[in-house]
């Protein structure tokens, strides 16, 4: 006897006492995990900045859907350090091809690499292609085992001026080469579709803010889909005229419009025309 209790009754309530320990270190244990799973999920899909330009709004749910489909076909194109975004736009087995801007490409000569959304690094090619003065530019890389989701592109008269479209890229960062630059997804409108391109190919109008670094992301409808390739931001730094590629230029009106806006390259008939996408995909 123990005290008023026997022997036997005291060891079951030990054992008892020592089991519901066990069974309580055990859910801290998988809750921890789980935790940190959930965690390393959400920092490869990491909460996007999008401050709303102005024009519609869209849904938290509508900005939750898309986010990740351009976190995941958004790059970064490097060379000695962070030059600029990109696209993955096709892909043959474990060979990916990536779009960006050509103006990317001429701040620094090759070696080229490119970081994709879960950080891997991948030694990028210049793929040629007849572009003429398009200000786009394609890099190809193997990555040997990982399969990579890719852009889709929609036609060029599924779109209109006032649609809500999004624009993802990479703001450049101190340490550029070594770590992962900032990843940014925002909000706005189409301000115009102009009827021809002007100089570099630029057709696309919209009051999504555009900042360094983010020449080559995607210009991205409400459902997902490519419209065009970011590659001019409003009042940009350098002076570039606003001439349309035969050498004419917009009214007046139309000019400011362009110069408060931000400014995409569409794709469909670049891309079919060249043969990097096949028309039937639309």
């Amino acid at each position: 006897m123990i005290g008023n209790k026997p022997q036997k009754e005291v060891a079951f309530g030990v054992c008892t006492s020592l089991l519901y320990s066990f069974l309580n270190l055990t859910i801290v244990l998988y809750t921890s995990y789980f935790s940190m799973d959930m965690m390393v999920a959400h920092h490869q899909y990491a909460p996007c900045d999008w401050p709303k330009a102005s024009g519609p709004s869209s849904s938290i749910s509508t900005v939750e859907r898309i986010c990740p489909i351009a976190k995941n076909i958004t790059v970064e194109v490097i060379s000695d350090e962070f030059i600029g975004s990109g696209i993955l736009i096709r892909k043959d087995g474990f060979t990916h091809v990536v779009l960006t801007s050509a103006h990317v490409l001429s701040f620094e000569d090759p070696p080229y690499f490119i970081r994709t959304f879960d950080g891997n690094i991948y030694v990028a090619k210049p793929l040629d292609s007849s572009l003429g003065t398009m200000d786009l530019a394609f890099l190809y890389f193997d990555s040997s085992t990982e399969h990579y989701p890719i852009a889709s592109i929609v036609p060029f008269s599924d779109f209109q001026a006032g649609d809500t479209v999004f624009a993802s890229g990479f703001l450049r960062g101190e340490d550029s080469r070594l770590s992962p630059n900032e990843f940014v997804f925002r909000e706005g409108e189409i301000t115009a579709i102009l009827d021809q391109p002007i100089e570099n190919g630029y057709q696309i109008a919209s009051n999504v803010q555009i900042d360094s670094g983010m020449s080559g992301g995607p210009l991205i409808n409400s459902t997902g889909e490519i419209i065009g390739v970011n590659g001019l931001r409003d009042d940009p730094l350098w002076d570039i005229p606003i001439r349309y590629e035969d050498g004419t230029e917009p009214e007046m009106s139309l000019q400011s419009t362009i110069n408060q806006s931000s400014l995409a390259i569409p794709l469909q008939d670049i891309l079919t025309d060249l043969g990097i996408i096949q028309s039937e995909e639309w």
